[in-house]
């Protein structure tokens, strides 16, 4: 994920330094966005594994993106979707186990 993530985002920061007509530093995004320089300097240099949605929702902020998706491939949500997805069910399985009911176990959210 993080990779086409790291290239969209660092695109925007050069399309919003062409559109500006100056440079806009990795550090005037940090400081407008609250995100660690050294957390922005590794996502632009595809140095991480997964980015933080709470990150990913500032960045978009930032930059004008309205929605968070815009900045995933198909493939990525497919892949967080499944990975959150699994982890539900993992979840919901060891709550029956220890309920021994599945009618104690909580609905799918909707």
């Amino acid at each position: 994920m993080a990779r086409a993530v790291r290239s969209k985002l660092r695109q925007l920061r050069l399309n919003l330094a062409a559109a500006q007509g100056r440079e806009v530093t990795m550090k005037e995004v940090c400081d407008a966005t609250g995100i660690a320089l050294s957390t922005l300097s590794r996502i632009e240099n595809n140095q991480v594994q997964s980015i933080e949605f709470a990150t990913l929702v500032k960045l978009a902020d930032f930059y004008g993106v309205k929605e968070v998706g815009e900045l995933l491939s198909l493939e990525e949500i497919r892949r967080a979707l499944r990975t959150a997805l699994a982890g539900h069910l993992t979840a919901r399985r060891a709550l029956s186990e220890v309920t021994g009911s599945v009618g104690a176990v909580p609905a799918l959210p909707s």
